[in-house]
């Protein structure tokens, strides 16, 4: 996987976290959730629900990755998915 052999990306990190810690504050902090009309979630419907599309999308990035990468032939040619796949 990605992850193993090139680490975690900084800046993509600090941006989950941001937007993570954003919507946290608008959507517990008193007065303010009322001006955007949202009310506070239950624990269970933060992030559970999402977790299983988001898992199907970490295995087909990373298997579209292989898949892009993989020469059958070792001389540099397009393998087929690149060339029936991409344009």
């Amino acid at each position: 996987m990605t992850l193993i052999y090139s680490g975690p990306n900084k800046h993509m990190f600090g941006g989950v976290l941001l937007e993570t810690c954003l919507f946290i504050f608008l959507l517990y902090t008193p007065g303010v959730n009322n001006v955007f009309g949202g009310r506070p979630l239950p624990f269970f419907l933060l992030g559970i629900p999402g977790l299983g599309f988001s898992m199907l999308l970490l295995l087909w990035e990373e298997t579209r990755k292989r898949l892009m990468n993989w020469d059958y032939h070792g001389d540099g040619t397009p393998n087929w998915f690149q060339r029936s796949l991409l344009w």
